[in-house]
């Protein structure tokens, strides 16, 4: 799994209004992340990860979902949401 450059991984953060935002591009230039494709995670390893999105200053933080693109999961409401 390439955290950073590739899926299977798609994230949104979503506000108390329900709208869904994307992450920046390019999360590999940030500070900790693992760098693009030098490395995917393998079963049974982890990796710290930061992920960051561009929301207006109206957006009141909700949720943070993920869901695993390779099963099916990609532009439908299947996100899981973890309650912030």
């Amino acid at each position: 799994m390439d955290l950073t450059c590739a899926l299977p991984v798609a994230t949104r953060f979503v506000d108390k209004k329900g709208r869904e935002f994307d992450t920046i591009d390019s999360l590999y230039k940030i500070k900790g992340n693992p760098e693009c494709n030098t490395g995917a995670i393998q079963p049974e390893e982890s990796a710290e990860m930061t992920w960051a999105y561009r929301i207006p200053d109206s957006a009141a933080p909700d949720k943070w979902g993920f869901v695993d693109v390779e099963n099916g999961g990609y532009g439908q409401t299947a996100y899981t949401g973890i309650q912030l």
